[in-house]
């Protein structure tokens, strides 16, 4: 009897913890997406910690929500993304559920201020400015620049770099700060092109969120509870299975037994 009610005790604070939460992201980004969906994300993201009633999101299970999820593959930005949801100043950075909550509903907002925000912060280190390294790193890891003479690939990064620097960088010091950024963001009808360059690795395609969406609109918190419980292992298993078949592809010959 004392162990169910406990147990009882036990659900009704995690319940609680998980609605103040959705409430909280509702608020912050003002009913966009409304409680509902708010809690289903919540729901779903408080499943993937390595331990049970952990709130830390590793490195590992975000990479592999990124990459299988999202199409988010490179590294770099992976990494960077990483550390721009973090609450770290510092290494070790860490991200918690919370703060990977409030990543999936950026990607789904239409809210150019906030999705402008995570780019900045994402490419800037969460500094206070973008340098002209910083494009140029952002640029190499966005242009698929493979079709492109190895002679000319940096003289096409150096051209495409200058452009986005004179497209963004308005008092021309050299360096993009927040409030560029946000403009070139909101002006994008006029720079879509270089906004787009920026941010396409970043942020996932229409259609990536749209699916992702659709995972858990229409669904009580209980369903996606019950459907999503082993979503970690999931996620991981995948991310093995597909390095196993990359390695296979690249040595095919059997080893064994040489």
């Amino acid at each position: 009897m004392m162990k169910r009610k406990q147990s009882l005790t036990s659900f009704k604070m995690i319940t609680s913890n998980l609605e103040n939460r959705a409430k909280e992201l509702n608020a912050k980004f003002k009913n966009e997406f409304g409680l509902k969906l708010c809690q289903n994300i919540v729901e779903y993201v408080r499943v993937l910690p390595r331990q049970k009633f952990s709130s830390i999101i590793d490195k590992n299970i975000f990479t592999a929500q990124m990459s299988k999820i999202f199409n988010i593959t490179g590294a770099y930005t992976i990494e960077r993304l990483y550390v721009a949801i973090t609450r770290s100043e510092l290494p070790p950075y860490i991200v918690y559920v919370d703060d990977y909550c409030e990543l999936l509903l950026t990607f789904m907002s239409n809210n150019t201020i906030k999705r402008a925000d995570l780019v900045f912060d994402v490419f800037s280190g969460k500094g206070l400015h973008i340098t002209k390294f910083e494009v140029r790193r952002a640029l190499k890891e966005t242009l698929g620049m493979q079709s492109i003479e190895e002679d000319e690939r940096e003289e096409y990064l150096n051209n495409m770099t200058r452009m986005v620097m004179e497209a963004t960088d308005v008092n021309q010091d050299g360096i993009i700060v927040r409030e560029e950024f946000r403009d070139m963001a909101v002006n994008s009808e006029k720079t879509m092109p270089m906004y787009r360059l920026l941010l396409a690795r970043c942020l996932p395609d229409d259609e990536m969120v749209t699916k992702f969406r659709q995972m858990l609109e229409g669904k009580t918190r209980f369903e996606i509870a019950a459907n999503y419980r082993h979503e970690r292992k999931r996620m991981l298993r995948s991310m093995e299975t597909e390095q196993e078949c990359l390695v296979q592809s690249l040595y095919p010959v059997e080893l064994e037994g040489l």
